[in-house]
Order: structure tokens, then C-alpha cells, then sequence
């Protein structure tokens, strides 16, 4: 994608806010609470202006070249492209090469592990075929962002925004949402548009429910921000996942697998409620009242234990960000293993792998680039796997 200079105004914020094992993930420094979208905003999204639909060819693309990925392998993102690897180091190897274009963060895999959905240069969405290798175009929007690539629980359809620019003008126009159904190869659906000539306000798929449901949440280019999270079913419109007087101010972080919890939080705080609770006393929150932030966080495949980042000051006042591994208990707050707690750097992001452990990216000092480990479940020391960032593990 070709960025014209004024749109780098905005470009690195919505990245930013792109970003899906992040997809809801924004600096501290971003996040307050938005004004709640009145009624004319809401009617404007479910009642989206005609988008023109592109038809994907459904065949593969010459300068995408793609290899297959095995169920527990690590995807992660190293110069541009995309490399798998064992959590044991072997099998290290690129599996999908952009030609002269680049690969940004925020790819995501399907709940089946049939597909890694990625982005080319901010402008091209395309799917890896983990089976046969093969990679197809699916989207391609060029001068404009597409991101927040979110797949529904059952991997029927692929979620995600396409920002859209003024010709000639470094201003966003609207922020529309599309989805495309799996297998690839049919149409684009457009499911909603946010017109920025009414409302600084718009949305984001962060979390898939069955089908086309998704969860959106709300932000705001004037200060990129986050708020109230909204349920879009395209049949039927809009409905607030919680009331406005209940959960206004949090993130959305996950969803179960049998979508009957959601994981919400706030800076210091991670709570859990049953999706679409009605009342405040539905939220739990499972994190102590110990100064930490907490970031990334997400349930595990059974549904109870949550795995997040949790940000604390060291004794020399340094930030330092560790994995932990939070477990259901009837106790107010959940039990917390700090994992990987003698290791060297600091967490940056994480993947769930298996009963075994975690993948987490990490940053050690006076090392140029992001490195992964493999992190035990059970705060046991953690082993360094290779070089790159982004984790996502192939269910």
C-alpha cells in the first residue's frame, strides 16, 4: 500500500487498534472512555450505505507464495513474512514470502486450522490454506487499511474493517465492516459502515460469535479510543452486549469457545461474565487488586483458566511484563502462576499451545529483535524457540 503523507496521521493509530492477538489491545495511553453512540450512529451503521462488492478470483496469487502448516506449529512474523516452527525449534522454515510486499501483524488463524487469514501492505487480505499451501486473495483495498481480521467461533466467516480515506485528503471517511464465508472464493459481504461526515465514532470486529454475529467495539479517531461494545448480527441489526450503565468502560478481550462467557477488563482488572449479562452483579473480576496492569489476555480451550500479561514496576522502578496463568476458584480472585518468572526480558504477546504451556514473544535487552519461548504452565523456566514476533499457534 502506497500511504499517502497525510494519511500517517492515522494510520499508525488504526494499525494500532488492528492489531488481532491485540485486536482490542491499545496503550494505556489511548485508552478512556468514548461518548455512547446516539441513535443516529446506530441506525447509520445497520443501515449502511450500498458498497460496491468485489468477487475474489478464488485462485491462487503469483507473488504470494505460500507452503502447508502442520496442527501446533507456530506461525509467527519475521521480516515481512511469515515462518512456522515446533515449539522444540524444528521444522523452522518460511511459509509464506510476499514478494516485494510485506506482511504486517495482526494475521490470524481459523478456529479449524484450516486457514491463516494475513495482510499485505495494509491494502490486501489473503488467506493461507494451511493444507495444501496454496494462498488466495480475498479483499484488496488499495490507498485505504484493512485489519482486525476476527474469525467466528465456528470459522464460517472471516470478520474484518476497511478504513476508508477522502481522495486527495488525509481525513478517514468511514470505517466499514465486512465478512467473507469460508471456503473462500464467494463474494465480500459489507455488513456495516460507520460515516465519519456524522460521527467521529467507529467500530471493529474483536471477537466471532456463531456465523455472521460478531462483536464490535467502539473507538474514535479523534483520539483513538475505546467504549462500549456492541453484538452486530446482520440479519437482525445491533444490540448492546451489556447495558450501558453496566459495562461502558471495558475492553472485550475473548469470548469462549461454547460463547457463554466473555472475558472483559479494564487497565487493572480482568473480569469474566455470562455474554450478554444484565445486571453489574453478573461481572466477576478474577484478578487481585494488586497495582498490575493486565493486558492480552484470553481464555484458555477449556473455557476457565484465562492467560493475560500483567505489567508491574520492579524493585529499580522498571517496567517488566510477565505471562500468568489466572485458575477458576471459589475464592473472590482466581489463583495467579506467574509463568516464566526467572526468565530474562519482558512479554510482549502470547499464544495458548497446549496443556504444556504458552508461546510468548519477548524482548530482552540489548537484543535487536523479539525472540519466542516456550513457557510451562507451571512457572517452571521457559526455552527460547527462535528469533520473530506475533505468535499464533495453529489449533
Amino acid at each position: 500500500m502506497s500511504i499517502r503523507p497525510g494519511l500517517r496521521i492515522y494510520a499508525p493509530a488504526l494499525l494500532a487498534l488492528a492489531i488481532s492477538g491485540c485486536s482490542s489491545v491499545l496503550p494505556p495511553y489511548l485508552q478512556k472512555a468514548a461518548s455512547t453512540p446516539n441513535a443516529d450512529e446506530i441506525r447509520t451503521l445497520a443501515t449502511p450505505t450500498p458498497i460496491p462488492t468485489p468477487v475474489p478470483t478464488g485462485t491462487p496469487v503469483p507473488p504470494l507464495a505460500g507452503a502447508p502448516v502442520g496442527r501446533g506449529e507456530i506461525v509467527f512474523l519475521r521480516n515481512g513474512r511469515l515462518w512456522a516452527a515446533q515449539p522444540d525449534s524444528s521444522g523452522e522454515r518460511p511459509v509464506v514470502t510476499a514478494g516485494s510486499g510485506s506482511i504486517g501483524r495482526g494475521f490470524a488463524a481459523a478456529p479449524s486450522g484450516d486457514y491463516v487469514a494475513f495482510v499485505v501492505d495494509g491494502d490486501t487480505l489473503a488467506l493461507l490454506d494451511t493444507a495444501s499451501g496454496q494462498v488466495h486473495e480475498v479483499d484488496s483495498a488499495p490507498d485505504d487499511l484493512i485489519g482486525a481480521l476476527t474469525w467466528a467461533s465456528d470459522g464460517s466467516y472471516l470478520s474484518y474493517f476497511i478504513v476508508k480515506y477522502k481522495p486527495d485528503d488525509p481525513t478517514v471517511a468511514s470505517v466499514q465492516i465486512w465478512q467473507v464465508a469460508m471456503p473462500p472464493g464467494g463474494p465480500n459481504l459489507p455488513i456495516a459502515n460507520s460515516v465519519f461526515g456524522i460521527t467521529p465514532n467507529g467500530f471493529m470486529p474483536v471477537a466471532g460469535l456463531d456465523g455472521q454475529r460478531v462483536i464490535l467495539t467502539q473507538f474514535s479517531t479523534n483520539d483513538v479510543i475505546y467504549s462500549q461494545a456492541l453484538i452486530l448480527d446482520p440479519a437482525s441489526g445491533f444490540k448492546q452486549l451489556f447495558p450501558p450503565n453496566v459495562a461502558v468502560r471495558y475492553k472485550v478481550w475473548d469470548v469462549t469457545r461454547d460463547r457463554s462467557q466473555v472475558l472483559i477488563g479494564e487497565d487493572n482488572a480482568l473480569l469474566v461474565a455470562p455474554l450478554g449479562a444484565s445486571q453489574t452483579g453478573s461481572l466477576r473480576q478474577i484478578s487481585p487488586w494488586d497495582g498490575a496492569v493486565y493486558s492480552a489476555a484470553r481464555f484458555a480451550p477449556d473455557g476457565g483458566r484465562v492467560v493475560a500479561l500483567r505489567t508491574v514496576l520492579n524493585a529499580g522502578g522498571e517496567e517488566v511484563t510477565r505471562a500468568v496463568l489466572l485458575a477458576p476458584s471459589a475464592r473472590s480472585s482466581y489463583p495467579m502462576i506467574i509463568l516464566g518468572a526467572a526468565d530474562p526480558g519482558s512479554d510482549t504477546a502470547l499464544a495458548w499451545h497446549s496443556e504444556s504451556g504458552l508461546v510468548v514473544q519477548r524482548d530482552i535487552p540489548d537484543e535487536d529483535a523479539p525472540s519466542l519461548w516456550f513457557v510451562p504452565l507451571d512457572g517452571q523456566p521457559g526455552r527460547r524457540i527462535t528469533s520473530g514476533s506475533d505468535p499464533v499457534v495453529l489449533p
